[in-house]
């Protein structure tokens, strides 16, 4: 927050640019997390992906602080 940055993603997933699309992201996230329910691996996949390929520098961004 001081720097005026957000970072998301999980350290096991790596590099979200390396995913060229929604499915090659939902299987390194299944990989990655194997006990997870394959609802929370299509909620984890459709936030990161929406990270990653449509917010731009200077959008808001609103996070919880707990």
């Amino acid at each position: 927050m001081e720097e005026g940055l957000i970072v998301v993603g999980w350290h096991e997933v790596g590099d979200l640019s390396r995913f060229s699309n929604r499915d090659e992201l939902a299987e390194a996230l299944r990989n990655a997390f194997l006990t997870v329910s394959p609802n929370v691996i299509a909620n984890g996949r459709g936030q990161l992906w929406r990270f990653a390929t449509e917010i731009q520098r200077g959008d808001l961004v609103v996070m919880p602080l707990k």
